[in-house]
């Protein structure tokens, strides 16, 4: 066997670690605001990129991969309250009155 099981595994993966640090400041800044959604804390996190090192020096993960980094980071954090837009929150209230049927 060649042990790829057993190795431990970063909730963070491959992740740039310049776009984990300016990720967790921006989550960290956002905490006294109220709800935002994941598109906007990508947008904050690529102007805080840009400001930082250059436009285009460090390039933001996909979409998904992103919000799975957003995820590993906040959840349990107490950091903002994540939703993915206002369309899959309408979206997860109306599941969820569903299930109580």
């Amino acid at each position: 066997m060649d042990q790829r099981a057993a190795r431990p595994r970063s909730a963070l993966g491959r992740a740039d670690e310049r776009v984990v640090a300016a990720l967790r400041e921006v989550l960290e800044a956002g905490q006294e605001r109220s709800s935002g959604t994941l598109g906007r804390l990508r947008v904050y996190t690529g102007r805080l990129l840009a400001e930082r090192y250059g436009l285009g020096a460090v390039a933001l993960p996909s979409t998904a991969t992103f919000n799975r980094l957003v995820h590993a980071l906040a959840d349990g954090a107490g950091c903002w309250a994540l939703r993915d837009s206002a369309a899959g929150a309408r979206r997860g209230r109306l599941l969820r009155s569903y299930r109580r049927r």
